[in-house]
């Protein structure tokens, strides 16, 4: 596979990646910001700052809180998911368009109607630009995906069975439940209750992006 002929070219695009994440990671902090102020505005607990100071019965006053945490900030963090994993998804399409007009592939990148992380990924790897070390973000972006899915288009519930009230697919189920950062309710709904696996999620997908960009040089 041909190489650029000069740096230009692969210095755009890393500025390019580099600038949509920082844009990503600027909006997330006022959107977290909000958050806080609307817990203290509402008096409700913040486990990581907050100090629980006499309370007859601790489990059920955390469980209390963890439900009002979930109902305020269940908008802005399904928000944060769907706007991370469509800049990701942005992000790759643009590395996957650059190596298809510039490094001369046996292959086109076609941008396909559905599953476009899917079918990038494949193209990195049929375009020998793959990161063998990348199977550990692969497995969290299979969970943060379904759970995109899953907001994008079941506002965040898994499906109920109407007259068992049992969950249709245990297979999503098992792979999001055994996340901590998900709350799962008895009716499907899923709460994220923690945004640091969204922050998280940003910091790595930058650098699997990074390392793509590094390696085409």
């Amino acid at each position: 596979m041909k190489k650029p002929l000069y740096n230009a070219s692969w210095q755009v695009l890393r500025n390019s990646v580099d600038s949509h994440y920082m844009d990503l990671k600027i909006s997330m902090r006022k959107i977290l910001n909000v958050v806080q102020e609307q817990y203290k505005y509402r008096n409700i607990d913040i486990p990581k700052t907050d100090e629980i100071v006499e309370c007859d019965n601790i489990d059920e006053f955390e469980e209390y809180q963890s439900i009002l945490r979930n109902l305020e900030s269940y908008i802005y963090f399904n928000s944060l998911i769907l706007i991370s994993v469509s800049s990701f998804e942005y992000s790759l399409k643009t590395i996957c368009y650059f190596i298809s007009k510039k490094l001369e592939p046996n292959e086109k990148y076609k941008e396909p109607y559905k599953d476009v992380i899917g079918t990038s990924i494949n193209y990195l790897k049929k375009t020998d630009c793959w990161i063998e070390d990348s199977e550990s973000f692969s497995s969290k972006l299979k969970t943060i995906v379904t759970l995109r899915n899953q907001i994008a288009h079941h506002n965040g519930k898994l499906s109920i069975r109407n007259r068992t009230q049992e969950l249709e697919d245990m297979d999503k189920f098992k792979l999001l439940n055994k996340e901590k950062f998900i709350t799962i309710y008895s009716n499907g709904q899923l709460y994220i209750n923690d945004p640091e696996y969204i922050i998280s999620f940003n910091s790595d997908s930058h650098k699997f992006l990074l390392n793509i960009i590094e390696k085409l040089k």
